[in-house]
């Protein structure tokens, strides 16, 4: 049988994957809270992926998790299975991933609170095509995740059916950036594309910097070394490469004519692609 076009005429469901593992660096970087019930606010229907155990920066209590339809493990196997049972009920879905990422894939639980596995592109590929979906498309309608070098995933995802989508360039040092997105994407009229880039704030970056300088940089001097008195991390001295070379991203991503500020900057872009224009009002069809 010949796999059908998505109808996608019952409205907007919201998926949510929530996976850090035990360890998170984003809760060792001071980030602010993350207002994940937000990203609940408005949708026809609502999956929660998530163990029962949260750390103190995710907003999500258990009084808000009722408001989901549905409250699975952050799992490989779920995350397929209700993408495309999402698809098969009538719903185009908005995807939100936070997570840890690596070139290519991302972090979600094996069953587990602690263990890991990988989504990869080859998964993506592979779990939500025609033939094994019985879908032409998936219709998601945005991916928006902070799994770092999320750009590396996003046309795989638009492959199988994303409209529109948006991933970090390369380290995601700015996380909490999801607050100011989900407030102007759920004002309805706000684009994609507007509401991802104005989430990237001057208090957003500030928040994360203040830290890597004081407190992570220091701490850790013994495996990466020390500025000179008067210079940090943060500024444009040789000590700032040797940290961040050291402590968190490639040589090959270091921008060498760039402080160590606006490498962070640069590093956490998010690259935002496809039909970018979308609003939350937007019904698409595929």
């Amino acid at each position: 049988m010949a796999p059908k076009v998505p109808a996608a005429n019952k409205g907007a469901a919201s998926l949510i994957l929530f996976y850090y593992g035990k360890e998170s660096k984003y809760e060792s970087l001071g980030q602010d809270t993350l207002q994940l019930k937000k990203a609940m606010e408005g949708y026809q229907y609502k999956v929660l992926l998530k163990h029962n155990s949260l750390p103190s920066w995710a907003d999500l209590s258990e009084a808000d998790e009722k408001l989901a339809d549905i409250k699975e493990l952050p799992t490989k196997a779920n995350l397929f299975k209700y993408l495309i049972q999402l698809t098969a009920d009538g719903y185009y879905t908005d995807l939100f991933v936070f997570s840890h990422g690596f070139s290519q894939k991302f972090m979600v639980s094996n069953g587990s609170y602690g263990s890991e596995e990988f989504v990869t592109t080859t998964d993506i590929t592979n779990e939500l095509k025609p033939d094994k979906t019985g879908f032409t498309k998936i219709p998601i309608r945005i991916l928006w995740g902070t799994n770092c070098y999320g750009q590396t995933m996003c046309a795989t995802w638009r492959s199988i059916g994303a409209k529109t989508t948006a991933g970090a360039r390369f380290v995601e040092f700015y996380p909490h950036a999801f607050g100011n997105f989900i407030n102007d994407w759920n004002k309805g009229n706000v684009s994609f594309d507007s509401a991802v880039g104005n989430s990237d704030t001057a208090a957003v970056r500030t928040a994360a910097q203040l830290y890597i300088s004081t407190v992570h940089a220091p701490s850790t001097n013994k495996e990466w070394g020390k500025c000179p008195f008067g210079k940090t991390v943060l500024g444009d001295d040789p000590c700032a490469k040797d940290y961040f070379l050291s402590m968190w991203i490639d040589n090959g991503e270091w921008q060498t004519t760039m402080s160590g500020k606006e490498n962070m900057n640069h590093s956490s872009y998010m690259v935002r692609e496809g039909e970018k224009s979308i609003t939350k009002n937007t019904k698409p069809t595929w």
